[in-house]
């Protein structure tokens, strides 16, 4: 016996038929669409929202002016392929296919996608070699078995299956007007119970959203502020994770409650242009560019005086809570190659803004500090809020702008002068490593009155070897090799909080020496004697052949 949901496939197909000649543009894109669904295995979610032959009423599918700009299939159990024929929607942007169970290889026909920004096929079962991306760098954590230090290049032809879905189509068209009358039956019957089913809350709608004079110009998706609601119960206070003068934080679950997601409310006391400037800068930056130690903005909405942003919920919450808060949240510190670990993590994220996020243009964040660092299950780290974020076009190091940013963190000069640059994040990742070995906060009036900012404390007491050892977290288990490694550290946050911009390290070179600290490569012994024998042998069968 065929079930229901075979029932509503066959519609689908059916509706298509009936409609191909009066659209015949659109019959086009949902061809291919449905060629793209057919392998992923028919996301059920998908099926059951077939309207017509609009591809952009779809469930998952993102449109701009009537193209699709983006595919959202999330958490839907699917244990199909990725499709080639992804490469015949030429407009696609955004593709998101984490947390399912595809199997099989990534299609090198992928990489033609010239618009492509966002590909995430992280936590599947994918295998074999990873194509070369040229324009995007794709998430594929989670995937054990795709080799991606092995690069296949796409082929230049792509064989055309055309024709045979051509026949394939006209073979089910055939049978479909047969049983015809069972598929109107079955559209009677889902449009009976489709009353009954609430919508999922990945759920993706389009449509300019448009706040008095401004309106947002970005193609990442929007997300009703209905389903953001039911998401954290409400905005329950127990769903809260943090609040502060952007406003609050709530943890929140898709319907399926597979996925996780944190949902930033901005305040209304922050409304207004600014609100609306800090809320567009970060969707905007957020979705162009795309690095493993950014957040990942998976929406956002825009209704009345409500502004929310979308991420993935990150389990471990801030580096302020492990580092400041540890006694009261129950936690245990950290240890100090953790602490190195995240300093990394944060350092080539900040890295990417300032000089490879776009090839014309880059980035400096303006609010680097522990509360906008977020740790993830695994404990490595992703930089967050891009709201003050400010971008640099080519050929220009400096921006004037008001300034703005955390007490403590703010360089002397971008105070001073309102003139910013990307020393200005160096200098606010200076304190983030000084208060990474002291665990005490940039600004603290328990020090002296002349003490009250960190860098100013610790240069003194970095002079005196006891003194800067008293300094060091108590909570730091301190051996010749690890005592070491918090002095490098330390010289290097002194320097990267130099007064003068000239003195101050960029974040490659910060990088660099904290990779050097992370990753260590000790030489074996050799044995002289084996070492001997062997060249010898080496010799003698040389002079032999």
């Amino acid at each position: 016996m065929i079930t229901c949901f075979n029932h509503l496939i066959w519609l689908l197909w059916f509706s298509l038929a009936v409609n191909a000649r009066s659209h015949p543009d659109s019959d086009h894109t949902v061809g291919i669409l449905l060629s793209i669904v057919a392998q992923l295995g028919y996301p059920e979610a998908f099926v059951k929202s077939w309207q017509g032959n609009d591809p952009c009423k779809l469930f998952g599918i993102n449109c701009q002016d009537g193209v699709i700009t983006g595919i959202f299939f999330v958490s839907m159990n699917m244990t199909g392929k990725i499709s080639p024929n992804f490469a015949d929607l030429t407009s696609l942007q955004s593709i998101d296919l984490s947390h399912n169970n595809l199997t099989g290889t990534i299609p090198p026909e992928l990489t033609k996608l010239m618009k492509l920004r966002i590909l995430d096929l992280s936590y599947n079962q994918l295998h074999g070699p990873m194509p070369h991306f040229k324009n995007v760098v794709p998430n594929t954590q989670g995937n054990p078995d795709l080799k991606t230090n092995h690069v296949l290049v796409p082929s230049p032809t792509r064989n055309n299956n055309k024709s045979v879905f051509v026949l394939l189509l006209l073979g089910i068209v055939v049978g479909l007007v047969i049983s015809g009358a069972v598929a109107i039956g079955l559209y009677l019957f889902r449009k009976r119970t489709q009353s009954n089913n609430l919508p999922l809350q990945n759920e993706t709608v389009t449509h300019a959203q448009q706040s008095g004079d401004e309106i947002m110009e970005t193609e990442s998706y929007v997300i009703p502020f209905q389903l953001l609601r039911e998401a954290t119960e409400g905005f329950s206070q127990k769903n809260m994770l943090g609040t502060g003068g952007f406003g609050s934080v709530y943890r929140g679950k898709l319907q399926n409650g597979n996925v996780e997601i944190a949902v930033k409310r901005m305040g209304q006391r922050i409304g207004g242009r600014r609100g609306l400037e800090e809320f567009q800068s970060e969707v905007q930056i957020l979705t162009k560019v795309y690095h493993r130690n950014l957040v990942v903005l998976q929406g956002y909405c825009l209704e009345g005086n409500e502004r929310l942003l979308v991420y993935r919920y990150m389990p471990q919450g801030s580096l302020s809570r492990h580092l400041f808060h540890w006694k009261d949240e129950g936690l245990k510190p950290l240890e100090w190659t953790r602490r190195l670990t995240i300093a990394l993590d944060v350092a080539r994220g900040v890295e990417y803004l300032h000089t490879l996020a776009l090839d014309s243009q880059s980035y400096i964040h303006r609010d680097l500090k522990p509360e906008n660092i977020l740790l993830g299950d695994d404990m490595r780290a992703k930089v967050s809020d891009f709201g003050l974020a400010r971008s640099t076009e080519e050929g220009r190091h400096s921006i004037r702008t008001k300034c703005v940013g955390t007490p403590g963190y703010i360089a002397p000069e971008y105070a001073m002068y309102g003139r910013v640059t990307a020393k200005a994040d160096v200098y606010s990742f200076g304190i983030i490593l000084m208060e990474l070995v002291t665990a005490q906060q940039a600004l603290d009036e328990k020090r002296s009155e002349a003490d009250h900012h960190i860098s100013s404390w610790l240069r003194k007491v970095f002079l005196d070897k006891e003194s800067f050892e008293r300094a060091i977290d108590e909570t730091i288990e301190l051996n010749d090799e690890t005592r070491s490694s918090v002095d490098e550290v330390s010289v290097l946050a002194n320097h990267c909080c130099a007064k003068e911009l000239a003195q101050r390290p960029d974040m490659s070179y910060v990088v660099s020496t904290l990779t050097s600290l992370v990753v260590h490569w000790k030489p074996c012994e050799i044995e002289e004697k084996d070492e001997d024998r062997f060249i010898s042998e080496m010799i003698k069968d040389w002079k032999e052949r």
